[in-house]
């Protein structure tokens, strides 16, 4: 990294956009649009305001006269960092330690935004570029994209390009098409009550134990779609696979009550072939079929299909 870049990384990273809470991104765009402009692109952002919360994407364009028109994604929200303590550098501060760089988002994805505007700058000022780049940079990518890239393809800006390219820490090669989710939380249903009298009241976590045990089946079903594109290397299989996985489970508020809820958590990624919307019928109907088997009082809620 230049000092130009160093300094444009370390400005966008001291800012915690974590897709959960929504913060700072105002103040991440218009650093951006800062840099982007001495970059010499022409700038615009667009908020969809989704949540009644400010979110705004950044749209920077390099026209050259070409008759194409390469878009490239990138996104400037990040995960949430999480434990803050059991970091062994601070988060949201840049650390530089020889030719490596740390920090919440240096790989996902602002060293990716900091890369492709210093990209335009240096085409810029060469004048070599063969194509016009127009770069998509949003909020919303860690939880769908609904408000990002998809608000700037389908809402009022319509953004078009002849040519897309995803910039993302992962993968570090060119692929064709991407997994799908349908995300959401399965719900079980007891009742509260004292734990010193438990014949008294059902246990959701005694309950939600056969239905998990019945919807580990599922992963097996998903396991067997498999799609006509090649899954990534390193993979165990040779194509794009179905997975469903359940990744958080909350239930009970203290020792010695008796929980009469518990949630539990999924993430299931679907084949670009398929249609996520389609997933999560057929997740309704596996479920449906599970409480069926185990008595089980269960609901499903539904969070993101993308």
């Amino acid at each position: 990294m230049d000092k130009w870049e160093e300094s444009f990384l370390r400005d966008i990273i001291e800012l915690d956009t974590n897709s959960d809470e929504k913060k700072n991104y105002t103040e991440c765009a218009e650093v951006i649009v800062r840099y982007c402009e001495e970059a010499g692109l022409k700038v615009e952002t667009f908020d969809s305001k989704h949540d009644g919360k400010p979110q705004p994407n950044v749209v920077a364009t390099m026209d050259v006269g070409s008759k194409v028109t390469v878009l490239l994604c990138t996104h400037y929200d990040v995960v949430p960092a999480g434990d803050v303590e059991a970091w062994t550098r601070p988060p949201f501060k840049l650390t530089v330690e020889t030719d490596k760089a740390y920090g919440r988002g240096v790989t996902d994805n602002k060293g990716n935004v900091v890369a492709c505007v210093s990209a335009a700058k240096e085409l810029i000022k060469k004048g070599t570029s063969k194509v016009n780049w127009t770069m998509l940079i949003s909020p919303n990518e860690e939880i769908g994209g609904a408000w990002g890239i998809e608000y700037l393809m389908n809402g009022p800006p319509k953004i078009r390009g002849d040519l897309g390219l995803v910039i993302d820490s992962d993968p570090t090669y060119v692929s064709v098409g991407a997994s799908g989710v349908v995300a959401g939380t399965i719900t079980v249903h007891g009742t509260q009550g004292h734990a010193g009298y438990p014949f008294k009241f059902n246990n959701a976590i005694h309950l939600s134990i056969p239905l998990l045990d019945r919807m580990l089946d599922y992963v097996d079903v998903r396991r067997k779609v498999e799609s006509k594109l090649p899954a990534p290397p390193g993979s165990p299989h040779a194509t794009l696979w179905g997975r469903f996985s359940m990744t958080m489970y909350q239930a009970g508020s203290k020792t010695n009550v008796i929980p009469g809820k518990a949630e539990i958590s999924f993430d299931c990624r679907c084949i670009p072939e398929e249609d996520p919307k389609e997933v999560a019928k057929d997740l309704e109907k596996f479920l449906e079929l599970a409480k069926k088997e185990t008595g089980v009082d269960a609901s499903l809620e539904i969070k993101m299909t993308v």
